[in-house]
C-alpha cells in the first residue's frame, strides 16, 4: 500500500495534478498514506475523500444508461446473492420489493442464496416483466439531483482534471462518475490511479486509467497469484458503505447503510493505526 501511494504521488504530480479525489471506502486508508508522504515531501496535492460506491453511483446513472448496460449493473455477480440483494441493486426495498416477490418469485426464499443458475434464472425473469428497471429509472431520476449536489460541493465539477483513486478491478465507478459529470455538461480530463485492472474500460470516453500492479496486458503472474479480496480487507474503512445522498441543511451529505461497531470496528481501527505507524 505504501509503495502503492507513493507511486500515485509521483505519477501525479509529475502531471501536474492538484487535488485527487479517492474513492470511499478503499480510498479512506490510501488518503491518510498520500497525506503523509505529501506533508513529509512537501508536495502540494489536496488530498479528498469523496463518498461513494458503486450502488451510489449507479443509482443515480441507470436513467442516463440503455438498457443492455443497466442490466449488467443490476445483475452483476457476487460472492453474496439473494433475492433481496439482486432487488436491492435497483433500491428496490421494503413493501415494493415484497410485491414483487409475491408476483413474480413466490418460490425463492427472499433470504436464501442463490447459485449461479437461479441466479441467472431470476435475472431473465426480471427482464422479461420489465418493471425492476422502470423501477430504477424512476429512483434513478430522484437521486440524479442530490448526487450531483454532493459531486459539485466537493468540487468535481469545476475541475479541468478529475484525477480518482482507488483499489480498481473493472473501472465501473470511472464510467459511472464520467457518465453524470457529462450529463451535466462538464466534460473535464479523467484520470484514474489504481492497484490493479481486470479487465479494459469500458469506452475509452471513460478517461484514462492508470495502473500500479497489473493490468488486462501486464502483470499476467502477479494477478494470477493475485487475491483482490485480502487487499480490500486491509484497506477496510472505519465508516459503513455509501447507499446514498441527501440534503441536510445547506449541504449534501451521504446516507450509509448499518454502522459499524464493537469488535469488528475496534479491529479495523486497529489495523489502521498499524499501517499508519509503518508509513
Amino acid at each position: 500500500m505504501y509503495a502503492y501511494v507513493s507511486w500515485i504521488v509521483r505519477e501525479a504530480h509529475s502531471r501536474g495534478i492538484r487535488v485527487l479525489w479517492f474513492l470511499a471506502r478503499d480510498g479512506y486508508l490510501l488518503r491518510e498514506i498520500a497525506e503523509r508522504i505529501c506533508r513529509r515531501l512537501g508536495i502540494l496535492i489536496e488530498c479528498r475523500y469523496f463518498y461513494c460506491s458503486r450502488r451510489s453511483l449507479r443509482s443515480a446513472s441507470y436513467h442516463l444508461v440503455d438498457d443492455n448496460e443497466a442490466y449488467s449493473y443490476l445483475f452483476s455477480k457476487g460472492y453474496y446473492r439473494t433475492l433481496r440483494t439482486v432487488l436491492a441493486r435497483a433500491d428496490l426495498t421494503g413493501e415494493a420489493a415484497l410485491r414483487l416477490h409475491a408476483r413474480l418469485f413466490i418460490d425463492y426464499e427472499y433470504d436464501t442464496p442463490l447459485s449461479d443458475s437461479e441466479h441467472e434464472r431470476i435475472c431473465t425473469t426480471l427482464m422479461q416483466d420489465g418493471e425492476l428497471l422502470r423501477m430504477a429509472r424512476v429512483r434513478s431520476r430522484m437521486a440524479y439531483r442530490v448526487t450531483l449536489d454532493y459531486m459539485r460541493e466537493q468540487g468535481m465539477l469545476d475541475a479541468q482534471t478529475v484525477a480518482l483513486v482507488d483499489s480498481g478491478w473493472t473501472g465501473s465507478m470511472q464510467r459511472s462518475i464520467r457518465i453524470l459529470l457529462e450529463s451535466a455538461g462538464h466534460t473535464p480530463t479523467l484520470v484514474g490511479f489504481y492497484f490493479g485492472m481486470y479487465s479494459h474500460p469500458a469506452s475509452p470516453s471513460d478517461g484514462e486509467y492508470l495502473t500500479y500492479f497489473f493490468s488486462p496486458g501486464h502483470g499476467i503472474l502477479r494477478r494470477a497469484f493475485f487475491n483482490n479480496n485480502l487487499f480490500e480487507c486491509m484497506l477496510s474503512a472505519p465508516h459503513p458503505m455509501t447507499v446514498g445522498y441527501r440534503r441536510d441543511d445547506d449541504r449534501t451529505v451521504p446516507e450509509t447503510s448499518r454502522m459499524l461497531d464493537g469488535y469488528p470496528l475496534d479491529l479495523v481501527m486497529s489495523q489502521i493505526v498499524g499501517v499508519l505507524e509503518y508509513v
